[in-house]
């Protein structure tokens, strides 16, 4: 009797341990991220290795990684290139992957564009026709953001790279010819051409409604060049050499007036006010052993924001800097090659 007795007490000391704090509760499920205002950025991941990312920087300034794969339990795909917004939907093109994600502002994956060859940048020209520059098909990609797919081509020679949308024409950067294209996007035929530098890799349009293309000099072909067009009669207005073929700058940007141009050169950020009659070369940010890779400007705040890539293998880091005074204000843990920008607001 007093084994049965004793049975029954350690059933109801263990029935009373599993009600009071024994029990299995999971893990609390953490707050959803807010993307409505932040900083996207595309993290190109090294080439074949599948390893591009996205992360972002929340309006409390808190980042967070690998937000895409979070969001789908998938990858990315190989080297994120470049991200868009249109149309409250996001866009990242995946450069070696031949394809462009569609998602949501909450980062909800909507479909793919497929089948492109090593697809760069992007203008949208209504809900159904964008272009899409590339590196390889000596091609102009059509594509329809509406319904996620590829619906023609353009012809051009060679690598297309930087691409916009002004008033009635969009303006392609050829990067092998020399020259920035000039496409009626009524027709999709290339209408005229602009003759530039050697390599030009990136442009902006500024207040004055002016076109400004930064040419690389190609592989240290020729001298790089930084140079302004009018548009109504593409007359090459401005022509600034920089003397030091061993130079490459890139990443052309203007501030939220359009009044100043910003570029980057090695280990520094540049700016040039669009009124100068010669090549200023004012620096307003130099680093140490930084290897600056990419350069956006907030175009609110007109804080400039610049990537740093290490050494292409471990994690990057992206700085906020004062363009006042050239101090570095916040920095970031980022992915891999940390690259292209996006201002959600």
């Amino acid at each position: 009797m007093m084994r049965w007795n004793l049975h029954i007490a350690l059933l109801l000391v263990t029935a009373l341990l599993l009600g009071n704090g024994c029990r299995r509760t999971d893990p609390p499920t953490p707050d959803p991220i807010d993307f409505s205002e932040g900083v996207l950025l595309a993290n190109e991941g090294n080439f074949t290795w599948g390893n591009a990312s996205l992360s972002f920087v929340d309006a409390e300034g808190t980042i967070h990684q690998n937000v895409f794969e979070t969001k789908t339990e998938r990858p990315l795909g190989d080297v994120a290139q470049s991200l868009y917004l249109y149309r409250d939907q996001i866009y990242v093109v995946v450069n070696n992957s031949g394809k462009i994600e569609r998602m949501a502002r909450n980062l909800d994956t909507e479909c793919a564009i497929t089948g492109l060859i090593s697809p760069r940048e992007m203008a949208f020209i209504s809900p159904t026709k964008a272009y899409v520059t590339d590196l390889y098909a000596s091609a102009i990609s059509i594509v329809n953001p509406s319904e996620c797919s590829l619906s023609g081509e353009i012809r051009v020679n060679g690598w297309t790279e930087a691409i916009l949308s002004y008033q009635d024409k969009v303006y392609a950067a050829g990067y092998d010819a020399g020259v920035v294209y000039v496409i009626d996007p009524g027709t999709d035929q290339v209408i005229d051409s602009l003759e530039t530098g050697e390599g030009p890799v990136s442009m902006g349009i500024d207040a004055n409604g002016l076109l400004w293309v930064l040419c690389s000099g190609g592989l240290n072909v020729a001298p790089p060049r930084l140079q302004q067009f009018d548009l109504s009669d593409q007359q090459l207005l401005r022509d600034f050499v920089i003397a030091d073929s061993s130079r490459s700058p890139s990443q052309l940007c203007l501030d939220p007036t359009r009044e100043f141009l910003y570029f980057l050169d090695g280990n520094r950020i540049f700016r040039q006010p669009i009124t100068a009659t010669s090549f200023l070369q004012e620096v307003v940010y130099e680093g140490n052993d930084e290897l600056l890779y990419a350069l956006e400007v907030d175009p609110v705040t007109g804080d400039l924001y610049v990537t740093d890539a290490i050494d292409y293998v471990q994690a990057g880091r992206l700085l906020r800097i004062n363009p006042t005074n050239g101090q570095v204000t916040t920095e970031w843990t980022t992915g891999v090659i940390p690259g292209d920008m996006l201002f959600l607001r």
